[in-house]
């Protein structure tokens, strides 16, 4: 199938304003993440080009480099964030921007991994996740053996730490947690018809993900090069690769930092705070400062405010990923001119989680003014030369804030920050001339979501039966101290005693009407039948969900396509993630927000906001999928606080 992609021109027209500030400063340029490298592509071993980092090879075998192998180390130490040098960060190989992977689809990735981190409350345990790819948990389909596949439930303890479980589980069906001592091996093969694209690797022990992210621990994985789906198209007889296509990595992480005095260094700031530049006391590109000895860092590939230059031409693709652990960006890039009027730009959408979009021959270019990146999202875009006529134009990319709240009061307000400075130039060519050409894929391997054959099931793992559906619930209960202190209250199930739980529940149900928010989570509450209710004071207490504890919440039999309804019945903002797979979004009811669904995208994560229902179609289908695995909120203080859930693909013998 080729899908084809315009090249969109800047949006001269529409709304422009007066900025009361001057003309955007400029900074150091673009550093690129991809030197070092850890690679598998035969293209990245020409010329011996770029330099491959000295924790990684690619053995060669028959004639091609098949397996990357890599030596990954979790360690605190030292990192410079812009002008920013911070004591004592968590990093993967002593870089808060490691090595990015590259892979091509039918390698192997073999991971050696140590936990060298301090066995304080943050860094007893860790472990990796591949995010994104959609691999075995278990290495081998269904067995649990060594090396490790893609396993959230093995945890790799620091050498000083006591060996314990993550967290206490709760009766019934629990996942096995397997624990390592500070080594363990990941061997993870990538199916031969992986998709292409931009994918992550982090940290997954719950409990404690989100300050390891924070501090630093997430780095940048590719599979295949965006040449591999991306043509230009010179006219109808004709498709030209652009040699090469140019194009951008951009890593957005944000870091606090602290120190005890102006005459002390800077810290991590451990105490993660999302209101933090509510009343900032100054903000500049990339930063905004609580006060003098509080800062919170927004870096694009660990610069503070780089400039991004795109010469005059075919434009220039920007692979876009969110590696922080809590932040929510609303991206915009503005046109500044000389008397600081600002004008909008369009993004074009190429490719989202990972997998190209694109539009039939006669369709629309997917075109976006904003978008919406919550964590662990990842987006490319192509930025189209608007042409200079001789002299340089001057742009921001920026995040204009975003709450995540119903009101203010409830949610996070994520700040409004200048991210980087684009300049645009004239050809080095010296050809004004802007290309007409279009992008283009050239053959995608689909994800297939046509209905499973009939399956297997037995009473402990069921399948949907004709018309029915999964249904899935955020929600924030909260209770207040003195209902707390009274005898006999009892948390929602493997949640801690607090003011607020985040929980998730699920139910499986037929949803008669499918019309509205206020239908679907009433479709909810009348199937849940006191699934989690739990003792309180006067008599039984129905809860919406529990928090995470290691009892399997969902079984599929395999091979199955399921359609779930994903319902936030709290006041702030989620986001659904699911891992091993990707899902289709069928249907967004509810609240308003700037985000509207990306026709035919699949995705790996989807905001669910306050008072929103979506429907998504998910493929449970192929054999990588067998296993133990979770869905959660990838905002991750909340997943750590108990808003996850495991579910099991069970090969059920008929």
């Amino acid at each position: 199938m080729k899908i084809i992609f315009s090249l969109a021109t800047t949006a001269a027209g529409g709304a422009a304003w007066m900025l009361l500030a001057t003309t955007p400063s400029f900074a150091e340029p673009l550093r690129d993440v991809f030197d070092p490298l850890c690679s598998s592509l035969e293209a990245d071993f020409a010329d011996g080009a770029p330099t491959m980092s000295p924790n990684c090879s690619a053995p060669a075998a028959d004639g091609r480099h098949d397996v990357l192998e890599i030596s990954l180390t979790a360690a605190r130490g030292p990192a410079q964030i812009g002008n920013f040098s911070v004591a004592n960060a968590y990093l993967y190989n002593g870089r808060y921007i490691p090595e990015v992977w590259r892979l091509d689809p039918g390698d192997k990735l073999h991971v050696n991994f140590r936990n060298a981190l301090d066995a304080g409350e943050v860094g007893f345990r860790t472990n990796l996740h591949t995010h994104g790819l959609i691999v075995s948990p278990n290495n081998v389909p269904g067995t649990p053996m060594l090396p490790l596949g893609d396993d959230v439930y093995a945890l790799v303890y620091a050498r000083d730490a006591t060996m314990k479980d993550h967290g206490e589980h709760g009766t019934g069906d629990t996942v096995p947690i397997r624990n390592f001592e500070e080594t363990a091996e990941y061997l993870i093969p990538v199916p031969a018809d992986h998709p292409e694209g931009v994918f992550w690797y982090h940290p997954h022990p719950h409990e404690i993900t989100g300050p390891q992210i924070i501090g630093g621990m997430s780095g940048i994985m590719a599979v295949g090069q965006a040449a591999d789906y991306l043509r230009l198209e010179g006219n109808e007889s004709e498709t030209i690769l652009p040699d090469p296509v140019d194009e951008k990595i951009l890593m957005l992480k944000d870091t606090q930092i602290m120190r005890e005095s102006a005459d002390s260094g800077w810290q991590l700031d451990e105490e993660y705070d999302p209101a933090a530049c509510g009343d900032p006391l100054r903000k500049e590109p990339g930063i905004c400062f609580d006060d003098d000895d509080h800062a919170w860092l927004f870096s694009v590939n660990g610069q503070i405010n780089p400039t991004i230059e795109i010469a005059e031409g075919i434009g220039q693709l920007w692979r876009m990923a969110n590696v922080g652990a809590d932040a929510t960006y609303e991206l915009q890039l503005v046109e500044v001119t000389d008397d600081g009027t600002e004008i909008p730009m369009l993004f074009q959408v190429i490719s989202v989680d990972g997998v190209a979009v694109g539009r039939e021959p006669g369709e629309k270019p997917i075109l976006r003014e904003k978008l919406l990146v919550m964590p662990s999202a990842r987006i490319e875009v192509l930025i189209a030369h608007p042409g200079t006529d001789g002299k340089p134009r001057r742009a921001v990319l920026r995040t204009n804030g975003f709450s995540t709240g119903a009101t203010p009061d409830h949610g996070d307000n994520w700040p409004a920050i200048n991210l980087a400075a684009v300049v645009f130039t004239e050809n080095v060519a010296g050809s004004h001339e802007r290309s007409p050409f279009a992008f283009v894929t050239d053959e995608v391997e689909d994800i297939s979501f046509n209905a499973a054959a009939e399956t297997a099931a037995d009473a402990s793992c069921p399948g949907l039966a004709p018309g029915e559906v999964r249904m899935v619930a955020f929600d924030v209960p909260g209770f207040t101290e003195e209902v707390e202190s009274r005898p006999g209250f009892t948390p929602p199930r493997g949640c801690s005693p607090g003011a607020e739980f985040l929980i998730m529940g699920n139910v499986v149900t037929r949803v008669a009407d499918e019309s509205s928010f206020a239908a679907v989570l009433e479709a909810y509450d009348d199937a849940l039948d006191g699934k989690y209710a739990g003792p309180f004071p006067g008599g039984p207490q129905a809860y919406r969900g529990k928090c995470f504890d290691g009892t399997v919440d969902t079984c599929v039999p395999y091979p199955a396509v399921e359609d779930w309804w994903v319902v936030n019945a709290s006041a702030e903002g989620h986001n659904f993630h699911i891992h091993q797979t990707r899902f289709q979004i069928l249907e967004v009811l509810g609240a308003g927000a700037n985000f509207t669904p990306i026709p035919d995208a699949l995705h790996d994560n989807y905001p669910v906001l306050a008072g929103q229902a979506i429907k998504v179609r998910i493929a449970l289908n192929r054999p990588e999928q067998i296993g133990d695995y979770v869905y959660h909120c990838h905002i991750l203080e909340h997943e750590d606080r108990g808003m996850m859930a495991a579910i099991e693909v069970r090969a059920v013998n008929p």
